[in-house]
């Protein structure tokens, strides 16, 4: 039933496309009013169209053409009214918070009254407030600041990783993105989650709580919270999650 629903959710979604790059194979959706799915005031979802899992079974030429349309979304969005801010977030891997079974990457913008010290200290006190003793840290992580005519190079820091079986990775831009940062290089996390501890909750549902589009857990502290978020009505009373 759980596949049906995300099939279902996938195809709504892919119907929403906004933008493929050249090949056709990678697709630029929004989520900006689909209930329990949007995390921030402007979200875009890259999804590369064939049924693949995890950015390790795409072709360099596939991942390079899903990073590439996610930028370019990222400097379509910023020309939005009201936006002033862009981030990139991926969850890959069920031990990194992805709760759908299909390659995808987050593009979110923030209106003009978010700073990026306000999204910061946001994202902190949340987590700490949200996780308490359940808190996971990665197993280990990198900072690469990685040029917006290479994004692919994300693909050589997670090889770094390579002798770590069935790892998860966190993939994100460490801060908030203005419209002149997107041409120079990018300030990219790549976080590496053991099997052995996972991570606790999906970024992507952080953000959801953070900005408003998702009801906070009942309980804390949690073992897994990406579970604990995920069977929760959103605050619109939606059903749904894209992690």
């Amino acid at each position: 039933m759980v596949a049906v629903i995300l099939e279902l959710e996938l195809n709504s979604i892919l119907k929403k496309c906004i933008e493929t790059d050249e090949s056709g194979q990678a697709w630029a959706s929004s989520l900006v009013g689909e209930d329990g799915m949007q995390a921030a005031p402007l979200h875009e979802l890259i999804i590369f169209h064939a049924p693949v899992k995890r950015l390790n079974d795409l072709t360099a030429e596939q991942e390079a053409a899903c990073w590439n349309l996610a930028l370019l979304r990222a400097h379509e969005a910023l020309k939005a009214s009201g936006i002033n801010a862009v981030g990139f977030l991926v969850n890959d891997g069920a031990n990194a918070g992805q709760t759908v079974g299909h390659v995808h990457l987050h593009v979110i913008g923030f209106h003009q009254d978010k700073s990026d010290m306000a999204i910061g200290e946001e994202l902190g006190t949340l987590s700490q407030k949200f996780l308490g003793r359940a808190m996971t840290y990665p197993l280990a992580y990198e900072k690469a600041v990685i040029s917006p005519d290479n994004l692919l190079a994300i693909r050589a820091v997670r090889q770094n990783f390579a002798s770590v079986q069935n790892a998860g990775f966190s993939i994100y831009t460490e801060r908030p993105l203005k419209g002149k940062d997107l041409s120079e290089p990018l300030p990219i996390v790549v976080e590496c989650w053991s099997p052995n501890a996972p991570r606790a909750y999906g970024l992507t549902n952080l953000m959801r709580v953070m900005n408003g589009f998702r009801a906070a857990p009942y309980q804390w502290p949690a073992k897994n919270l990406e579970r604990t978020f995920a069977p929760l009505p959103s605050v619109k009373n939606g059903m749904g999650s894209v992690g």
